[in-house]
């Protein structure tokens, strides 16, 4: 009976609840004040066509046009792919998982390596991807690839892990990494829009050009003295085989937005995948000193205050989730067995432990105000078809990745507004009102494109509502009749579609409404799961009062008032006609027997094809009939 009680409040209180939530919410005072916690997942080496070119709705592979062509150094077009080479071996050689004579196209890398299995690394520099995007003909990533045809793979992430995060989500087709080249340089414009400097760096480090800006000798230093490819801290840690401190970056001295959000006591912390282990002296053997940006930073050296309160493991993020400590700004940046970079690792490991950490965080309390950003440090040397902005001398570089995920990002959206690296820092700066570090943060996109603030977000299952989904939800029973969303709207079948706990919303926008939206089946389709099909069901008797030949049953009389009461708003009349109470609930498929109900009590049950009737005598009008939670035992 306590439980039975405790299910007529929720209902009180549910209708209360659904009654006022309609209500239009105000706009708060700064665009992006209704999260409160931002979190920036920053993964490996892969272009955009290289995982989501097939992704619904975005600007894939079928659009690439000519920049599919690939030209030799000289400018020759290649006539099948050179076959891929595997640069893991020692010497590189070409891998034989690979056809020789490849067309000159895009390939399923998934044909010949799964996606947890590894190919070879390729070459992702500051000089090479400069004349691999050739002026915006996207035409030389094979002639300046160390893997040859590789660089034109890909693999369809669009069901992996992060891709039907992406479905639920917003997955920005736009967005590209800030710096020319690789990990190194890009990690750095993540959190300062910067370029580090190494003024008098050895001869041995600095690259040399020709007059024609062409790249003679390869170097991790320009000749005027920027750092663009990988080098390693004067700070610890570092590579414990670099003795001679004159070949390590000496310290930084630019702004960077931890140092912002820091001067505006904003918390924040960078949390990094084996940080403690190689710390304390014993790095794992895939622990990437040159992903840990803010090490190379005086205001984050050994032994300051703020190297011990910002830098920390990445164990320590999903502690923060728990208990309670968690800052305003995480960077989370995994470890490299989990990071989705080829060579060393397995695309698919990595996607399940980002899709881990998102799910962490939506089990935790911090999920109702919470943005996740989830993208690519760079492409990883992979081609992508979509030519950078040009903007300055150091990029953006190519295309790659970036999913939105809150429950205010826009369900189901391909946001096609350009983006880079630096609208994360932009995103952050408008956030919290924080000043811009340059003038390529300044002019970045903040995201804005991404959000409906205007969503109704439920913290008791972090979940939204909006647009056409919103408007049925409320007109025809709001919470009492469909209970709280179970996820975001998304595209099943076909069709976009969100999850309740007691239905299932189908959008058709071919229709006008209210048949714009339509529900599931779910009666139907339960006990068709149960092995018992309603079409097999013993029928009910011709004579008795509200019955229906369509389907051989009538509506008990304990359920029939409940049943003509409610229903789907068709016309605007006071009170439901038969159509309308039809519309919602369907016709009755079953007698009226006792089942358990989800608590295992008996109750007196019958079944609808959208909807399953309980029946508690003991509970005071008009909550003796309770609906039951079909959306929530149907949910795949």
């Amino acid at each position: 009976m306590g439980l039975v009680r405790r299910a007529v409040v929720f209902l009180m209180v549910g209708m209360l609840v659904g009654a006022s939530l309609w209500a239009p919410q105000a706009q708060a005072v700064g665009k992006f004040n209704k999260i409160n916690h931002v979190i920036v997942i920053f993964q490996e080496n892969w272009s955009f066509d290289g995982l989501y070119g097939l992704f619904p709705g975005a600007n894939g592979i079928a659009n690439a046009g000519d920049a599919v062509k690939q030209v030799d150094k000289n400018g020759q077009p290649y006539p099948t792919l050179p076959q891929p080479v595997d640069t893991r071996l020692k010497p590189a050689a070409p891998d034989p998982r690979f056809p020789a004579n490849l067309p000159v196209a895009p390939f399923n890398t998934a044909t010949y390596v799964p996606a947890d299995q590894n190919t070879g690394d390729l070459v992702h520099r500051f000089y090479q991807q400069q004349y691999q995007i050739d002026g915006g003909k996207m035409d030389k990533f094979v002639a300046w690839s160390d893997a040859a045809g590789l660089t034109m793979s890909y693999y369809d992430a669009s069901t992996m892990p992060e891709g039907q995060l992406a479905q639920h989500y917003t997955m920005a087709d736009n967005f590209f990494h800030a710096a020319f080249g690789g990990s190194f340089l890009n990690h750095f414009w993540l959190m300062c829009a910067c370029s580090p400097v190494w003024p008098n760096a050895p001869a041995s480090l600095v690259a040399q050009l020709d007059a024609n800006g062409m790249m003679v000798k390869d170097g991790a230093v320009t000749p005027d003295g920027y750092v663009v490819n990988t080098s390693f801290t004067v700070n610890s840690p570092h590579p414990p085989t670099i003795t001679n401190t004159a070949l390590l970056v000496p310290q930084q001295t630019l702004p960077t937005i931890g140092d912002r959000l820091s001067a505006k006591q904003v918390s924040w912390a960078w949390y990094a995948g084996g940080w403690n282990d190689a710390l304390a002296g014993h790095p794992a053997p895939l622990f990437q000193y040159h992903h840990q940006p803010f090490a190379y930073f005086a205001n984050y050296a050994d032994g300051t205050a703020a190297k011990a309160a910002h830098l920390k493991d990445e164990g320590d993020f999903l502690a923060a989730l728990s208990n309670n400590t968690l800052p305003s700004v995480s960077f989370v940046k995994p470890l490299g067995p989990d990071n989705e970079h080829p060579g060393y690792t397995s695309l698919l490991r990595g996607q399940q432990h980002v899709a881990d950490l998102v799910r962490a965080v939506q089990n935790s309390p911090y999920w109702k105000d919470t943005a996740i950003i989830i993208t690519y440090d760079e492409n990883g040397g992979r081609w992508d078809h979509v030519a950078p902005p040009k903007i300055d001398r150091w990029g953006p570089g190519t295309r790659v990745p970036a999913i939105i995920i809150s429950p205010y990002a826009k369900q189901g959206f391909v946001d096609h507004t350009q983006y880079d690296t630096t609208s994360i820092l932009k995103f952050i700066e408008t956030r919290w009102n924080l000043p811009a570090l340059n003038a390529r943060d300044a002019a970045a996109n903040d995201f804005a494109n991404a959000f409906d603030f205007n969503q109704e977000v439920f913290p008791e299952t972090g979940y939204g509502l909006s647009g056409d989904f919103q408007r049925y939800w409320h007109m025809h029973g709001g919470l009492p009749i469909f209970g709280f969303p179970l996820d975001t709207a998304k595209v099943e079948n076909g069709f976009r579609s969100q999850w309740f706990e007691r239905g299932r919303f189908e959008a058709h926008p071919e229709n006008k409404a209210p048949y714009n939206v339509q529900l599931s089946r779910l009666g139907a389709d339960l006990l068709a799961r149960q092995g018992r099909p309603w079409e097999s069901l013993p029928k009910g008797d011709p004579q008795a009062a509200h019955y229906f030949a369509q389907t051989g049953h009538a509506i008990a009389p304990q359920f029939w008032a409940y049943w003509s009461s409610h229903g789907l708003e068709f016309d605007g009349r006071k009170g439901k006609s038969f159509a309308e109470s039809l519309a919602l609930f369907g016709y009755p498929i079953s007698e009226p027997q006792m089942e358990p109900n989800a608590d295992g009590t008996m109750v007196l049950t019958q079944w609808y094809e959208r909807a399953r009737f309980e029946y508690y005598p003991d509970n005071p009008a008009p909550y003796q009939v309770l609906l039951g939670r079909l959306g929530a035992e149907a949910k795949p």
